[in-house]
């Protein structure tokens, strides 16, 4: 896909997606050079297939490409350039060709979003501070779709979460499927301006982290709910404790000698007043079958 890009200090640039464009000075155009050489309707960028023309729509006005008047219309290709008045544009295919660069630095930024409709194949938009999302060329994500209001909606980093403001928009703004107003985003989250789809791509959240908890000697402790996960994979029994204290139990120590010793003869002593026992009540018996 092709990209319409203002050569000068202006650095406006638009992305071929509906079948026209218009180009003028006036604001209802969807491309606007604000130039004393350029008409209020002044050209129209056609597209059909791989195929773009350049348009004449004024009847006065310079109307070139790479140096030659264009009477009525002429078909175009990436890398040509087209002066309108007396500004010049180009056709860029950022694949290929020239991409602008922006006299400001910008730093990287952890949230973009990602376009999912075909005629904005695999295009990223990173978001930095707050960028206004719409139709215009003074738009910092510039989409010429008809779809799209002039200022559709506005992307903005709060204290480094990605938040999204629908900008009294004809067709809305949806986040996964809801209209919204204004709303924090989250990755993964799925943008629709309309019907232009876009994905949110973005720094994990705090639920995507597993915390480790450790007991006070230090070593880590698989909690109760992760005790069940794995038994119930592997279709087996487990004990709580036995995870969590079986690695600190102490086996019963080995009874010294003497305390064997002591134990032996309480054991004996038992048996000897077991068998004393047994032996009165065994001849009270025979005494009173005496007596009978």
């Amino acid at each position: 896909m092709l990209k319409l890009v203002r050569k000068d200090s202006q650095g406006n640039a638009r992305w071929l997606v509906d079948a026209r464009m218009r180009i003028g000075s006036s604001k209802g155009n969807d491309f606007i050079i604000a130039d004393e050489s350029v008409a209020s309707e002044h050209a129209e960028i056609r597209v059909q297939g791989d195929e773009v023309a350049l348009v004449r729509v004024c009847t006065q006005g310079a109307l070139s490409v790479n140096g030659r008047t264009v009477k009525k219309a002429v078909l175009t290709k990436a890398g040509d350039l087209l002066c309108v008045g007396t500004v010049q544009l180009e056709l860029v295919d950022p694949k290929e060709g020239f991409v602008p660069k922006t006299s400001e630095t910008v730093q990287e930024s952890a949230w973009s979003i990602k376009a999912m409709d075909p005629s904005l194949p695999e295009k990223t938009f990173a978001i930095n501070k707050t960028m206004v999302l719409g139709r215009t060329p003074e738009c910092q994500i510039s989409i010429s779709s008809s779809h799209l209001s002039r200022r559709h909606a506005e992307l903005s980093i709060v204290d480094g979460r990605l938040s999204l403001k629908d900008l009294g928009s004809a067709n809305g703004t949806y986040v996964n499927g809801k209209k919204i107003t204004e709303t924090f985003l989250k990755r993964g989250d799925l943008i629709g301006f309309d019907k232009l789809m876009f994905t949110v791509f973005g720094p994990p959240d705090e639920l995507d982290k597993t915390m480790v908890r450790t007991n006070t000697s230090g070593k880590s402790v698989v909690a109760p709910q992760q005790v069940s996960d794995m038994a119930s994979a592997n279709d087996s029994l487990v004990d709580v404790n036995d995870v969590v204290n079986g690695d600190e139990q102490e086996e019963l120590a080995e009874p010294s000698p003497v305390i064997k010793k002591e134990m032996s003869e309480q054991t004996g002593s038992s048996t000897a007043v077991l068998l004393l026992a047994g032996a009165v009540v065994i001849g009270a018996g025979a005494a009173l079958l005496f007596l009978m």
